[in-house]
């Protein structure tokens, strides 16, 4: 999944908010797990999310999910 930061994604510093990158982080899983269990699937929980570098407005995000057992 691609997606682009958009000025209206952004914090005051121009940086993304954090719930933002939740948000496409759980729809990038929900398609991965509907695909695979061929059913409507919801995310019960995450173990961990670390936030490593700000990523700005204008920059191009690229999130990869795949179902592991």
């Amino acid at each position: 999944m691609t997606e682009i930061v958009l000025p209206g994604h952004a914090n005051a510093l121009g940086t993304i908010f954090g719930g933002q990158v939740m948000s496409w982080i759980d729809i990038a899983a929900a398609i991965a797990a509907g695909r695979h269990a061929r059913k409507v699937v919801v995310t019960a929980s995450i173990d961990a999310l670390h936030f490593v570098a700000p990523i700005k407005v204008g920059h191009v995000v690229h999130i990869k999910a795949m179902v592991n057992f």
